[in-house]
C-alpha cells in the first residue's frame, strides 16, 4: 500500500496494530508545498518540482534521526536509509544518495467529524478512550521557537488577538515584525489532522487532553523537543546557519497492557521543510519559497489563508477566483535546489549528493539573487 502525502509517499509493507509497529518507508519526492497548497488525494500540486529536493530532505532527516538516536535515550521510528541498489537498510553513518528511508509504521487516527463545542474543532475523542491508544501518531505538532524571525506567523497571531504576547515572553504585541531572539527554545503547539489546517492557540491543557496524554507524557515530549532542538541548533550552527524555529512530531509506541505508554520521535526531524534557518538574516529553508510567493503573488497567498480558514474544498474555491500559484523562474528553482542539496552534503560532511553546490557557493548565489531582485 502506498499513501500519497504533500511531498512524500509512505509505502507500507506490513500494517501496524495497537500492539505492533508496521514496516514501511518514506519516499521523498521533489514536490514542494507552501500555504498548504497540497499534492495528494483531492489536492492540487504546485506547478514545479525542485530538483534534488527529495533526496536532500531524506538525507537531512536521516542525519538528525541518527544524531538523536546516539543519546541512547531518545527512541525514534527511523530504521535507516534504503540502499537504492540492494533495497536493504543501510547501517547508520553510511549515507548514499537516496530518497528512501526505512521506518516503523504507526496508525494514523483521524479525528471524528463531530466538533468539540468548546473550540469548534473536530473531536479527538478516540485518543481519550480507554485502554490507551498505542502505535499511533500523536495528533499534535510540537513547535519550538528559539526566537521570532521576520515573517513568523506568531507576529500575525498576536496582532489578530489569537495569541497573547506573554505566551512568547513579551510584555506587549510588537509593533512591527523585527526579529526577536529568545536563545532557549520555547514551546508552541498546533493540531494535526484537522481538515481546516493547523490550529494554534487552543491552550496547552487542551492539546494535552485532546491527545489523551497525561501531564507526565506531555512534559516528556516537551523535554525531548527542547533537547532535539538544541542538538539541531548546534548542527546547523556548525555549517554556518542559525536555527530559529521548527516542529517535531511524535508517536505513541505500541500498547503494552499494564505498562506505562512510551513515546518515539517520528516524521522527518530537522529537514528544511520542517524548520526555519537563516544566514545573515536571509531565509535558507522552505521559507525562502514562501517569501517568493508572498512578494510576487500576495493575492494568491491571501486567498489561500482566507479560504483555508473557511474549511471545505478551499483549494477549488481559490482556483474559481482565477488564482493559481505561478511557476518559479529557473533562477528561483536553481537556488532552491542548491539550498536543499548543499545543506544535506554539509551536514553529513561529504558529497553524498554528487554535483551539489557548496555552502559558500549558495551564499554567493543568494547574494546575487537578492541584488537582482533589488533587495
Amino acid at each position: 500500500m502506498i499513501l500519497t502525502g504533500s511531498v512524500k509517499d509512505t509505502a507500507i509493507y506490513r500494517m501496524p496494530t495497537r500492539e505492533t509497529y508496521g514496516e514501511g518507508e518514506f519516499r521523498f519526492r521533489d514536490d514542494y508545498s507552501v500555504f498548504d497548497w497540497v499534492h495528494g488525494e483531492g489536492g492540487r500540486p504546485m506547478p514545479d518540482e525542485i530538483p534534488g529536493k527529495g533526496v536532500a530532505q531524506c538525507l537531512i532527516g536521516a542525519y538528525f534521526f541518527e544524531q538523536a538516536g546516539k543519546s541512547g535515550i531518545i527512541r525514534t521510528t527511523y530504521k535507516g536509509l534504503v540502499d537504492p541498489a540492494s533495497h536493504s537498510i543501510l547501517p547508520a553513518g553510511q549515507p548514499v544518495s537516496t530518497n528512501r528511508m526505512g521506518i516503523k509504521v504507526v496508525q494514523v487516527v483521524n479525528p471524528e467529524h463531530m466538533e468539540d463545542p468548546a473550540t469548534g474543532v473536530p473531536s479527538y475523542r478516540e485518543y481519550r478512550q480507554e485502554p490507551q491508544l498505542g502505535c499511533a501518531v500523536v495528533p499534535i505538532e510540537f513547535i519550538f521557537r528559539f526566537g521570532l524571525p521576520k515573517g513568523s506567523s506568531a507576529f500575525r497571531r498576536m496582532k489578530e488577538g489569537k495569541a497573547k504576547p506573554e505566551f512568547f515572553g513579551l510584555a506587549a504585541v510588537p509593533k512591527g515584525d523585527q526579529p526577536i531572539w529568545f536563545g532557549e527554545p520555547r514551546m508552541d503547539y498546533s493540531t494535526k489532522f484537522d481538515p481546516r489546517g493547523d490550529l494554534y492557540d487552543l491552550g496547552r491543557e487542551w492539546y494535552m487532553q485532546s491527545a489523551g496524554m497525561d501531564g507526565l507524557e506531555l512534559y516528556q515530549i516537551e523535554a525531548v523537543t527542547a533537547n532535539v532542538a538544541r542538538m539541531m541548533g548546534r548542527e546547523y550552527e556548525r555549517i554556518g546557519m542559525k536555527l530559529w524555529d521548527g516542529k517535531l512530531e511524535f508517536v505513541f509506541d505500541p500498547f503494552v497492557s499494564g505498562a506505562e505508554r512510551t513515546i518515539s520521535l517520528g516524521d522527518v526531524p530537522g529537514a528544511l521543510d520542517e524548520v526555519r534557518v537563516l544566514v545573515g538574516g536571509q531565509q535558507r529553508s522552505k521559507q525562502f519559497v514562501r517569501d517568493v510567493y508572498e512578494t510576487s503573488q500576495p493575492e494568491w497567498v491571501a486567498a489561500c489563508r482566507k479560504e483555508e480558514d473557511a474549511g471545505g474544498d478551499w483549494q477549488n474555491r481559490v482556483v474559481s477566483q482565477g488564482l493559481v500559484p505561478r511557476r518559479l523562474s529557473s533562477a528561483e528553482l536553481d537556488l532552491a535546489s542548491g539550498l536543499y542539496t548543499s545543506v544535506a552534503n554539509a551536514l553529513w560532511g561529504r558529497e553524498v549528493i554528487p554535483g551539489a553546490p557548496s555552502m559558500e557557493q549558495i551564499d554567493r548565489d543568494f547574494k546575487k539573487f537578492q541584488e537582482m531582485a533589488g533587495k
